[in-house]
C-alpha cells in the first residue's frame, strides 16, 4: 500500500521521463523492502529550504523494509552495486 502526502504549493523543475524513471526504482526498492506480508510505503512532497535562500522541493519516500546493512550502506551510491544474491 503506498500513502501520499503531496503539499499543494510544489512546484518541480525536472525531466519528466528521467524523473519518472527515479520515482519509480524507488517506489519499486520500497515496495521489494517489506516483509513479505506487506506494510506501507509512504511518499511525502514538500517545499523545502536550499540553505542559501532559494527553496526546492524534498521528496520523501519510507517504508518499513529491514533497512541497509552496514556492506550495503557503505556501497549505496556506487554505480552497478548490488547486494541481492547474483542469480
Amino acid at each position: 500500500r503506498v500513502v501520499s502526502e503531496v503539499a499543494a504549493d510544489v512546484a518541480l523543475m525536472a525531466g519528466s521521463a528521467q524523473f519518472a524513471v527515479v520515482l519509480h526504482e524507488l517506489l519499486r526498492n520500497a515496495r521489494q523492502a517489506l516483509a513479505p506480508e506487506g506494510g506501507e510505503v509512504r511518499v511525502t512532497v514538500r517545499r523545502a529550504s536550499l540553505g542559501d535562500g532559494r527553496e526546492g522541493c524534498e521528496i520523501q519516500i519510507v517504508d518499513a523494509g529491514r533497512g541497509f546493512s552496514e556492506v550495503d550502506a557503505r556501497h549505496a551510491f556506487d554505480p552497478f552495486y548490488s547486494g541481492r544474491q547474483a542469480g
